[in-house]
């Protein structure tokens, strides 16, 4: 027994003295990490500084994706360099740089690179208006592709001189929309959604009770596709002077699919726009708040560059209300909405404001469901030609999963309950048509 107990107490204490060793050596290693980290974000953080020449030509490539609004999170910065990725590009710093273009006088041209566009329709519409803008000054504007899709032809359209390389395709076919239904797997495992809605047009549970689309959903799809491929060949009709019944059968007859097709028928843009100090800052005493309301909308405290919470929303609108200095409010919104009450609890302090001072909505690629309510009681929205907005409506999606766990898995419930309805909700079991009421 004396022995047994020497060999356990000194198990115990190897087992100690080992972890205490384990968490000085893991302390060591997380203080260097949080050393070499500091040191990279450090390094991502100090962009290079462009020096603009006289002469020099703006080139706008699009190979990084274009946001909302970049991410102030250094840690974000040191996985884009670790994973090889581009460092997105925030829309405002696209438009500023080709406004600056248009009166700097160092600035002679614009070289667009649309060998590949990774932007929403809404986004590029935006800079297709800049670029527009951008003419007027009579400065030059090239475009050129590896190859070319509708969306970057939609952009070269307004170029003086449009080049592709001679073997890039030149894709333009029109407009398509898919949708995913599961209707027959839930079928086929015996699981039964109840989807419980409020609006005719509010479509988002169909891919769950259907098997293909309802009539209401076909209807808006249609409408909304043929707005947009409307829109599109209307602006590329007005630049290039062809009319849009030519671009239809164009597409409709797949008439341009390379370079000979289509003619049978230098400033790097991110660091030109850190250039903002020679454009002169901003000095008067009253200031416009632009407040950001990217991504699904939950609610609580959280929320960032990529999604909205409601509280932290709510704070950021309250705060301009209450400062003096702030004139009015520019809510700017690319959101496909998320939870109603969410929603509510922002929708209120946008409308407090509004009580006090201007509130402008400006909508991007997608304000829909929520992402309206919130914009709903502004003085004014504005939003693109291709912007998706409205789906108005709210909807509950609750699964009956009984037959599933008793027919394929042989899992089976039984409960007891207090009152009729404390087991309102329950996925283990058909809902009533009592319960779906309320």
């Amino acid at each position: 027994m004396k022995e047994f107990l020497k060999f356990t107490l000194a198990s115990m204490v190897g087992f100690i003295v080992a972890n205490i060793i384990l968490f000085v050596i893991t302390i060591i290693f997380l203080f260097i990490g949080i050393g070499s980290v500091a040191t990279m974000t450090k390094g991502f953080q100090s962009d290079q500084q462009a020096k603009i020449e006289e002469k020099s030509i703006l080139k706008i490539g699009f190979d990084q994706p274009i946001v909302e609004r970049t991410s102030d999170d250094p840690f974000k910065q040191v996985m884009y360099a670790l994973q090889d990725q581009p460092k997105p590009i925030a829309i405002s710093d696209v438009l500023q740089s080709i406004e600056h273009a248009k009166t700097d006088d160092r600035i002679k041209g614009v070289f667009l690179d649309l060998s590949v566009l990774p932007a929403s329709r809404a986004t590029v519409n935006g800079i297709y208006n800049k670029l527009k803008s951008y003419k007027s000054s009579g400065k030059f504007l090239y475009a050129y592709g590896d190859m070319m899709t509708q969306q970057s032809y939609y952009l070269a359209s307004l170029a003086d001189s449009i080049y592709l390389q001679p073997q890039g395709m030149f894709i333009f076919n029109g407009m398509h929309s898919e949708m995913t239904f599961y209707k027959g797997l839930f079928d086929k495992l015996e699981i039964e959604p109840n989807v419980i809605k409020m609006g005719k047009y509010k479509s988002a549970g169909e891919s769950f009770s259907h098997k293909e689309m309802t009539d209401a959903n076909r209807e808006q799809m249609n409408k909304l596709l043929n707005t947009f491929y409307h829109t599109h060949l209307e602006a590329i009709s007005q630049s290039r002077e062809i009319k849009v019944s030519r671009l239809k059968t164009i597409a409709d007859s797949l008439m341009v699919r390379n370079a000979r097709d289509a003619v049978e028928q230098t400033v790097g843009l991110q660091k030109y726009s850190k250039k903002a100090d020679d454009w002169g800052q901003n000095t008067a005493d009253s200031e416009i708040a632009v407040i950001y309301a990217t991504g699904p909308i939950g609610l609580g405290g959280g929320g960032d560059s990529e999604n909205i919470g409601s509280k932290r929303m709510s704070e950021a609108i309250k705060s301009a209300r209450k400062n003096e200095d702030v004139e009015a409010v520019v809510l700017r919104v690319n959101s496909p909405g998320g939870s109603a009450l969410a929603s509510d609890v922002i929708w209120r302090e946008v409308k407090l404001t509004k009580a006090e001072k201007p509130v402008i909505v400006s909508m991007g690629n997608l304000a829909a469901s929520g992402g309206y309510y919130i914009s709903a009681s502004a003085d004014t929205i504005v939003a693109q030609p291709n912007t998706i907005t409205g789906s108005i409506g709210v909807i509950g999606i609750l699964m009956n999963w009984q037959e599933f766990f008793n027919e394929k898995l042989g899992v089976t419930f039984d409960r007891v309950k207090t009152a009729k309805y404390a087991d309102l909700g329950n996925p283990n079991r058909p809902m009533m048509e009592k319960k779906k009421e309320i």
